[in-house]
């Protein structure tokens, strides 16, 4: 069927203005919908951010937690350190102390030893003066005592002298 040029015309209008009215349709559709869009990327974007941030949170929650665990584990190497210094200055004062007393020990036991020497050599000086003072005394009495019985006695010859040898005394 053909179609006069007026049919012609009117039907190319018609399709002019169906698609203008499409043209227009899809442009209010995308006006309507290009809001909705914007936003919901908007949103997307703004829940990819909080994602992030949150993921930021707990990392920077978990490296705070770490860093709080090595910081009482310093502090706790730190009191152990000073405890230990503590004790190394405490035996280094029993060990000068121990020192001291071992030191005065020896003193003590070098004047106990000297002072027993001395009172040994003393005994045996003593012991010595002593018994030659007795042997002495004793050889004086004895010729003290001779001398005097010799004076007492009569006087005897060279007779009087053999006889005595032979009399046992």
């Amino acid at each position: 069927m053909r179609l006069t040029k007026k049919q012609s015309t009117n039907n190319t209008v018609c399709k002019q203005i169906t698609t203008v009215a499409g043209i227009r349709a899809e442009a209010r559709v995308r006006e309507a919908t290009s809001p909705n869009v914007v936003v919901e990327q908007g949103l997307h974007r703004s829940e990819l951010d909080a994602a992030r941030a949150e993921e930021g949170t707990k990392r920077a929650r978990m490296q705070l937690e770490t860093v709080e665990r090595e910081l009482r584990r310093v502090t706790s190497e730190m009191q152990r350190l000073a405890r230990q210094k503590v004790a190394d200055n405490a035996a280094a004062k029993a060990r000068d102390l121990a020192r001291r007393w071992q030191s005065a020990l020896r003193d003590y036991q070098a004047h106990d030893e000297g002072r027993q020497e001395g009172t040994r050599l003393a005994l045996i000086r003593g012991y010595d003066d002593g018994r030659e003072d007795g042997w002495e005394e004793g050889r004086n009495e004895g010729w003290d005592e001779g001398f005097l019985e010799g004076r007492r006695a009569p006087k005897r010859g060279a007779q009087g002298l053999a006889d005595s040898a032979d009399r046992p005394p």
